[in-house]
């Protein structure tokens, strides 16, 4: 995983020993809000970028688009 020059990237959660959960925003010129969560199975070594937010419940990861007005 290459998070080089990411800001505003947030540790979420390590599951079951082998996802790595973490999440992103920005903000573009026009006050646009973007939010990714990374999903980066360790065992495997690839990772699976989603375009909305997350919450995690009982080590279960929970994917929901997030719309802002």
């Amino acid at each position: 995983m290459n998070f080089e020059n990411d800001k505003n990237l947030w540790f979420q959660k390590f599951i079951n020993h082998r996802y790595l959960i973490t999440t992103k925003w920005f903000e573009d010129e026009e006050d646009n809000y973007y939010e990714f969560v990374y999903i980066a199975d360790i065992k495997e070594n690839n990772k699976i970028k989603y375009e909305g937010a997350c919450e995690i419940y009982n080590n279960h990861l929970i994917l929901y688009d997030e719309f802002w007005d």
